[in-house]
């Protein structure tokens, strides 16, 4: 009773804190993919803090010092950080979980009522740890919603030449 109340649909929950999954909730959503047969693929979003898109004005960082280069004028040149997130930046990871949660909606994805990092969609769930995520499907062998959602958010996040890793 306890999991179909954790995996009911709802829409647009605000994330007030990481959306990350609790490593209890992810040895139990896996058990209990594993008992009812469902097909589990293991997936990571390449370079994930640099895809997360900012809406906050541009950053500068110095290079180290034995780095450092200078223009004509002895001005020292440093980094412009303009549109995407930046690894290490505190904002950054709140950024990135934005912006992934928008993507995850717009693949069709729910997030589970009071139960971070968890998303299903229809039978389906998704389990996340940052950029790093599970998708567990109803029949074994089948990677339908598993194929789409990855075709998904590798075009959502093609910046490059990396892609959402399997």
């Amino acid at each position: 009773r306890a999991r179909q109340r954790a995996l009911k649909q709802v829409h647009d929950v605000t994330p007030t804190h990481s959306t990350s999954a609790p490593p209890i909730l992810k040895r139990h959503v896996i058990h209990a993919g594993v008992a009812k047969c469902y097909t589990v693929v293991k997936c990571d979003v390449g370079n994930a803090y640099m895809r997360a898109r900012t809406q906050r004005p541009p950053r500068y960082m110095r290079m180290p010092e034995h780095m450092r280069e200078y223009d004509d004028d002895g001005v020292e040149l440093v980094l412009e950080m303009t549109q995407y997130a930046i690894w290490g930046d505190e904002p950054s990871g709140w950024e990135w979980d934005e912006d992934f949660n928008l993507c995850r909606k717009a693949a069709g994805w729910q997030p589970a009522e009071g139960v971070p990092g968890l998303w299903t969609y229809g039978d389906a769930w998704m389990v996340s740890e940052v950029d790093d995520f599970l998708i567990l499907e109803p029949r074994a062998g089948q990677y339908d919603i598993t194929t789409r959602t990855i075709a998904f958010i590798t075009a959502w996040y093609k910046r490059s030449s990396d892609e959402v890793v399997v």
